[in-house]
């Protein structure tokens, strides 16, 4: 029995028809991934960058602190230099808020803690001697600033 040219396209043709399709599948697939995969690659740094910026803003209180403690600075400096690194802080994760979305709970808690702190130190603001009291209440909304901090950096170590 011999095989006719009808018989042959109909054995060949599902099988090239089918090689096509999977060609074509594969493609689609591949270019997916690919695009997954940059989006992750650029979510990654970000997020490595927002945690470089997070402990260099903790890294910018424990020298202020210290500098404080041995008098070797005025406080309204340190707290301007605090200031300008949360500054920045906050305007990184706001401008790439939607790569940084893994992290949003522990940012929520520090800027949450910052207002804290700045509500207080302005309630303080203009007294020429701070009490006992007022310098203990102080400094717990600035530890709660440098605990949400130490937070929000664990959290972004966490992701990548």
């Amino acid at each position: 029995m011999m095989m006719s040219t009808k018989d042959w396209v109909i054995l060949i043709l599902p099988i090239f028809l089918n090689g096509i399709f999977l060609f074509i599948f594969q493609k689609i697939l591949a270019g997916k991934i690919d695009h997954i995969n940059e989006r992750n690659s650029i979510r990654n740094k970000v997020l490595i960058l927002f945690w470089e910026k997070s402990k260099r803003f903790n890294d910018t209180l424990i020298r202020s602190n210290i500098n404080i403690q041995q008098g070797n600075s005025c406080l309204n400096i340190e707290l301007q230099k605090i200031e300008d690194e949360i500054v920045l802080l906050f305007q990184y994760y706001d401008t790439n808020s939607y790569d940084l979305d893994v992290v949003k709970n522990e940012y929520d808690a520090l800027r949450t803690s910052w207002n804290k702190f700045v509500e207080v130190l302005k309630k303080y603001h203009g007294n020429e001697m701070l009490t006992k009291d007022m310098q203990m209440d102080l400094g717990n909304k600035l530890q709660a600033v440098k605990d949400n901090t130490k937070e929000l950096i664990k959290a972004c170590r966490d992701q990548y």
